[in-house]
């Protein structure tokens, strides 16, 4: 066990709920994304009847904790390194220089004595335009040396500043108090009830929740806890990547909005399970019920209907793995389960319609944006 076991569990920031069954290969991977995390934290794994190695590879990282946090490869878990787009950077520089010839133009105007006091707003900004637009014409090419040399420069601050955020990262993960807890369910309950279960046994005043074949990239905890103190919300979640089963990116990207209010969750279910943080005593007073649907979705309606709304971060701090036989990848499955979540919402069955529609819709739109991993 981590050598600062014997602090006091207040102590701990974050509760993290990974339920699992049968995840011996990928439960790895995502229980170092956990340790990873800049806060202290409690990872209580929910072993929901495994018949694998699971339990095994558990209890050897919680009695091994120190000895796995060094040999978790820490660049895998952070975002890619930015590298210079050259045309974007030859087009900042054309605006760069293009705004300093307008400002020197304009100020020897007022010099002259031609400035365009007496005008209307419309002719001052007729001239403007003008003025802009014969500059730019004259305006001469952007020297290739100059294009790199800012190429150059942009690199090199990038890889500095990844270089911090690496340090950051390591020292955070031998400082901050962690812990893995492990609890073996005798009969297979189901996810929701394992994390129903993991929630009861939660002591830190904040709740994630990670499945053991998804991993989140470092930042995501520390980045979700500072927004949700600022915001004074209950819950938060993040834009996510997909993966496919072998752990390989397939370019797309699921975003979020920064405010998520109840009647466009009902449209679709922005909010996944794996990238959720939710404020302890809300997560206790609602349970996730209902599996024959989707059990989470109807947690967050419930949550966000009540506390007027939720807050999600932009970064794809998730990388969610698509594999097959789940809920989420059999989509006749999951329409079906959709439908049940705005029944047991309590809609009739022309609202629950017109809300599936919705959903469908939106299902259909979501799996085509490009990636884009900006921490």
């Amino acid at each position: 066990m981590d050598k600062n076991t014997t602090q006091h569990k207040s102590e701990f920031q974050v509760s993290v709920v990974m339920p699992v069954h049968n995840g011996a290969e990928f439960i790895q991977k995502a229980i170092e994304s956990v340790l990873i995390q800049e806060v202290s934290l409690e990872l209580i794994v929910i072993d929901d009847g495994s018949t694998d190695k699971t339990a095994e590879i558990v209890k050897y990282m919680s009695d091994n904790i120190d000895q796995v946090k060094q040999s978790i490869d820490v660049e895998s878990y952070m975002f890619p390194l930015k590298t210079a787009d050259p045309e974007k950077i030859e087009t900042d520089l054309k605006k760069q220089k293009l705004a300093k010839l307008v400002a020197e133009a304009e100020e020897k105007e007022q010099e002259a004595g031609l400035g365009q006091s007496g005008q209307s707003d419309r002719a001052k900004k007729r001239h403007a335009k003008a003025l802009k637009e014969q500059l730019e014409e004259s305006m001469p090419a952007i020297a290739t040396e100059e294009i790199t040399e800012a190429v150059e420069k942009y690199n090199a601050r990038q890889k500095a500043e990844r270089e911090k955020r690496f340090s950051q990262i390591t020292e955070k993960l031998n400082s901050t108090y962690k812990v893995i807890k492990y609890v073996h369910n005798e009969h297979n309950i189901g996810a929701a009830e394992s994390r129903n279960k993991g929630v009861m046994m939660a002591s830190a005043p904040w709740i994630a929740f990670l499945d053991a074949d998804d991993w989140w990239m470092a930042g995501k905890l520390r980045a979700q806890v500072k927004t949700l103190e600022n915001s004074k919300q209950v819950l938060c979640c993040t834009a996510r990547i997909l993966m496919n089963e072998k752990g390989e990116p397939l370019n797309r990207r699921i975003p979020v909005k920064s405010q998520i209010t109840y009647y466009e969750l009902l449209k679709h279910n922005s909010i996944n399970c794996s990238s959720v943080l939710v404020k302890t005593d809300v997560m206790k007073a609602f349970p996730m019920s209902h599996e024959d649907s989707h059990e989470d979705y109807i947690c967050w309606l419930q949550i966000v209907k009540k506390y007027g709304g939720a807050c999600g971060l932009k970064s794809a701090y998730l990388c969610y793995r698509m594999v097959k036989g789940s809920k989420s990848g059999n989509k006749l499955k999951s329409a079906k389960m959709t439908f049940r979540v705005y029944r047991y919402m309590g809609f009739n069955l022309f609202k629950s319609c017109m809300l599936f529609i919705s959903y469908a819709a939106h299902g259909v739109q979501k799996y085509g944006l490009p990636v884009k991993t900006k921490e």
